[in-house]
């Protein structure tokens, strides 16, 4: 029992999951950013709290406006289509998410 409780903690596989599918997804949107001057593709950043892994916007700078990333990109995702990297990442990656994390809970297994 001593054993599941550690892989089932943030610590073990199951946090390592979590970690696995969340770096598929920033991945994804920083593939996926519209690029001007690569900031709001190089401002994306994950944060762990637990079991919990999100992807965001970072307030990385653009040289040319001087405007934090984080304050444009909802605008980005707004217009859709080719601009809205978030919602293209979850709708092509989740499954690679899946299978990230899914590796990484088998390969804990004994």
């Amino acid at each position: 029992i001593a054993a599941i409780l550690k892989a089932l903690g943030s610590g073990g596989a199951l946090g390592k999951a979590v970690e696995a599918a969340t770096t598929t997804y920033r991945e994804g949107t920083a593939q996926r950013a519209h690029v001007d001057t690569g900031t709001f593709a190089g401002a994306q950043e994950v944060e762990y709290a637990a079991l919990l892994g999100t992807v965001y916007t970072g307030d990385a700078r653009n040289p040319i406006s001087g405007e934090a990333a984080s304050t444009y990109a909802p605008y980005e995702e707004a217009r859709g289509g080719g601009h809205a990297a978030y919602q293209q990442t979850f709708a092509g990656d989740t499954t690679k998410a899946i299978d990230a994390a899914q590796a990484v809970l088998l390969a804990a297994l004994p």
